[in-house]
């Protein structure tokens, strides 16, 4: 009897045991995982015991870069295929390819380097680093060296460094800084002043904007495009293209990037006429006139509608509509046959216009 009572009372201190130890197990890796998710914030801390990991982050964007990578290797060695049968050069494909590899490596090596530094280093350097590049890129203009009739580069000894693909980097940096830190009312603010710039000291509401999300947010990004679009346009739409997807990210409010699209519209419609009027001399008189008078008029239909359709649905449906109905007007103007006319003429009455006057009745 004694045995039995000493055996039981054997078994449920050894149960009671068995039940303590897993709660306390979690609330010690409970805490174990905070502690560990603050020195991970950024990427730079191990989750629990699991040990060092070399590749850490998100791992979709490390399978995009592996499969661009791989595409990269394919698209270098098909397209080099050619130097194979030529007799008068010297290198073969696989010159090119080891090269090819030997980037990808080195870039590799980078990546991986890079993604290991604390994110806070990156919050300290992104306000130099940006004002630095817009400053160098500023100056390449003056003082940088010509290279394939491009003056965008800088001599650094044997090499040549070019500051317009620093500043796309420091502009990334430095937009992902000041989201970051006004993400407790960033879908309070508004980013995009009113085209009525007279207004802009005058109307405390407009002030307001400038000070908390034009001046900070939207004013870098600007700045940026506008001293790299004369030496590489590409960038700078590049630019403009990654800054408008990290605003989304961070959670700018959906009608301020709306907005933006607008202007965007706008600037190219107005990038429009000033082609048009620096290349248009071929086209007869009338010709001329009408292709430049279009997209003229049309970038102030844009700036106006930008306000107008402040809150209307869908406002990116209008601008594209809106973009599609003046190249048609543009083909017409410029057509020189009428195939060519009917054509554009088609594509701006039949279906761009329609949709751009019904937008309100067409949710």
């Amino acid at each position: 009897m004694v045995r039995d009572e000493s055996r039981y009372d054997d078994r449920a201190t050894a149960e009671a045991a068995r039940d303590a130890a897993p709660r306390g197990g979690r609330r010690t890796s409970g805490s174990g995982d905070a502690a560990s998710g603050e020195e991970c914030a950024c990427g730079t801390g191990t989750a629990g015991k699991s040990g060092f990991r070399l590749f850490t982050g998100d791992r979709v964007l490390w399978i995009i870069v592996a499969a661009l990578a791989v595409i990269s290797v394919l698209v270098v060695y098909s397209s080099t295929a050619k130097m194979a049968y030529d007799a008068h050069t010297a290198r073969t494909t696989a010159h090119f390819l080891r090269q090819q590899l030997l980037l990808l490596v080195g870039s590799l090596l980078i990546m991986v380097a890079v993604q290991k530094i604390n994110c806070r280093i990156y919050n300290l350097l992104a306000r130099p680093a940006y004002f630095l590049s817009v400053a160098l890129t500023v100056a390449v203009y003056f003082i940088g060296a010509t290279t394939n009739g491009a003056a965008r580069w800088i001599p650094l000894g044997p090499f040549q460094f070019q500051p317009s693909e620093a500043l796309k980097v420091a502009t990334v940096l430095f937009l992902a800084r000041q989201l970051a830190g006004r993400q407790s009312k960033i879908d309070k603010i508004r980013i995009v002043p009113t085209w009525k710039f007279w207004t802009w000291r005058s109307s405390p509401v407009q002030r307001k904007i400038w000070r908390e999300g034009t001046r900070p947010i939207l004013l870098p990004v600007v700045v940026s495009a506008m001293v790299i679009f004369p030496a590489h346009t590409s960038s700078a739409v590049l630019v403009c293209l990654a800054s408008w997807v990290m605003m989304l990210i961070g959670r700018v409010r959906f009608g301020e990037l709306m907005k933006l699209v607008g202007w965007g519209a706008a600037a190219i419609l107005f990038l429009t006429t000033l082609h048009v009027l620096a290349f248009g001399q071929d086209l007869d008189t009338l010709s001329f006139i009408m292709a430049l008078f279009i997209p003229a008029i049309g970038t102030v239909n844009l700036v106006y509608a930008v306000g107008y359709m402040e809150h209307s649905h869908t406002q990116w449906r209008f601008y594209a509509f809106f973009l599609l109905m003046t190249g048609g007007l543009l083909g017409v103007a410029a057509s020189s046959d009428l195939f060519s006319f009917f054509t554009f003429w088609e594509i701006m009455s039949s279906w761009a216009l329609y949709f751009a006057i019904a937008h309100e009745g067409t949710p």
